[in-house]
């Protein structure tokens, strides 16, 4: 068994847990959106598909943290680069400026011929 021993019984973390916002609502919220750059190495390989992102963004609606859920690494460099120059309209909880956590799809079609 974990004991505490610590005097203080509030942690910090657990009160701080930023919500989770569904990926389709957090994308209508969007306020600046920047597609990625077609890695050129991706293009001649006809890579295509998609990354999804676990994206953590702050009060004022910046993207503050970035983290590759899946899609292919040379595509995955090209969407963190553009998601991070999003701009999210700032979330309220409880009336108040918070932090939130979603999911972000940055889709990769099919290259076009060159």
């Amino acid at each position: 068994a974990i004991v505490n021993t610590s005097t203080t019984t509030t942690n910090p973390a657990v009160e701080s847990e930023p919500t989770v916002i569904p990926e389709d609502v957090a994308d209508s919220h969007v306020t600046h959106r920047v597609d990625p750059v077609y890695p050129e190495a991706a293009r001649r390989k006809k890579v295509k598909g998609n990354v999804i992102l676990n994206a953590a963004i702050d009060k004022d609606g910046n993207v503050a943290a970035l983290e590759v859920a899946s899609g292919n690494a040379s595509l995955a460099s090209a969407a963190v680069a553009a998601v991070k120059q999003w701009r999210y309209q700032v979330y309220y909880h409880d009336g108040q400026p918070s932090e939130f956590q979603t999911q972000v799809t940055v889709q990769f079609p099919q290259p076009a011929q060159r």
